[in-house]
């Protein structure tokens, strides 16, 4: 093979290289929004906060191999306040502290893993995502305060002991009356996604909506190439 054929074989194939990886190989970012509920109630009747929290993971994926990428947690301000009935419940975000898992001292509202590695794998036109959260996984630790005037929530600390109990809540809560008033200072624990590993297409754009902006809990994910 003559030194000219040579290079033009070799531009051929760096070209093949280059078309074949063009669909996976870059940088790539999952964006995975919602917002959560935390309640102290029931149904029926019920006190807590809204807020919103996103987790980010980037990883890279070179000659169709994955490179080991990672995560990032945070909540995110504007909270705002949950009442059933409406308008019977005022709610706002108190400074607290947390007893984590290995019973050191943390201040709320608290991330349990701000950041942490991702590990993963390419499986045919899908990636599949492991981050690195040890159980119980990865959630926020919320302290908050609730109270009222209305003579009808007579029985809401009672519901809320019962909801508790029987959803299995990750819920603690100091409460106080004097005559129609009522207040709960609560801490509270709620997971945050992902929760596990996460299979999914490897398409820029890919997007998935569970829950929407009126339901107590919603998470989006949305995958997208990012510019080298």
């Amino acid at each position: 093979m003559t030194a000219r054929r040579a290079a033009g074989f070799l531009v051929l194939l760096a070209w093949a290289v280059a078309v074949s990886a063009a669909p996976t190989d870059g940088r790539w970012q999952l964006a995975i929004r919602g917002h959560h509920t935390f309640v102290f109630g029931d149904q029926r009747l019920s006190a807590g906060l809204r807020i919103s929290w996103e987790t980010i993971i980037e990883f890279r994926i070179q000659d169709g191999d994955f490179q080991l990428g990672y995560g990032v947690s945070r909540w995110l301000p504007g909270v705002s306040s949950h009442s059933v009935p409406p308008g019977w419940f005022l709610c706002r975000l108190s400074d607290g502290t947390f007893l984590d898992r290995t019973l050191q001292l943390q201040h709320t509202p608290w991330v349990r893993y701000p950041k942490f590695p991702v590990a993963g794998a390419l499986r045919d036109a899908t990636v599949v995502l492991r981050p690195d959260l040890q159980p119980p996984g990865n959630y926020l630790a919320l302290t908050y305060h609730c109270e009222s005037d209305r003579p009808g929530a007579e029985e809401w600390f009672a519901l809320a002991a019962r909801a508790r109990q029987e959803e299995g809540r990750r819920q603690d809560a100091v409460t106080a009356q004097q005559g129609s008033h009522r207040s709960a200072e609560i801490k509270e624990v709620r997971v945050l996604p992902p929760e596990g590993a996460l299979t999914l297409p490897l398409q820029d754009g890919w997007f998935l909506q569970i829950g929407d902006p009126d339901t107590p809990d919603r998470v989006d994910y949305r995958l997208q190439r990012l510019p080298d």
